[in-house]
């Protein structure tokens, strides 16, 4: 797979696709390309996370916090873990062979430094994400006894 194949895949994703385009493909060059066997962990829970994952290419089973879920291409996986130090909530399982990259921290805070422009695409970003959690919740609130 090309560069310019996986800066869409990266282009794609929510969250990454706020970055601004050359740092987008900065980002895209410069993360860690890696490759998980079928049944191979990408990481465990309650592992400390120093960034993120982003599946290129197969699928991930994420087990350990509720009802297991599957992901693939173009899923973010520790997407907090690119801003601040975190654990991981779940268990990450190829369930086939995978191509990801991994996006460490310092790498963000680099490119958020060179790219200042990216900073309040991001912070729009969550800021709509809150306010959906926040409405999604009031819904949950007014279904409640009491």
């Amino acid at each position: 797979m090309s560069l310019n194949s996986h800066v869409s895949v990266f282009q794609a994703n929510a969250l990454l696709g706020q970055f601004e385009p050359d740092a987008l493909r900065l980002l895209a060059f410069s993360s860690e390309p890696r490759t998980f066997k079928m049944g191979a962990t990408l990481f465990t829970l309650g592992e400390r996370s120093d960034g993120g994952l982003l599946i290129i290419m197969g699928s991930v089973t994420l087990s350990g916090a509720g009802p297991d879920e599957v992901v693939g291409e173009g899923a973010l996986l520790g997407e907090a873990a690119l801003f601040t130090e975190t654990l991981r909530p779940v268990t990450a399982t190829a369930r086939e062979n995978v191509t990801a990259h991994r996006i460490p921290r310092h790498l963000v805070k680099r490119i958020l430094a060179e790219y200042p422009g990216t900073a309040p695409q991001l912070k729009a970003y969550f800021a709509n994400r809150l306010s959906g959690m926040r409405t999604a919740l009031q819904r949950v609130d007014a279904l409640l006894p009491g």
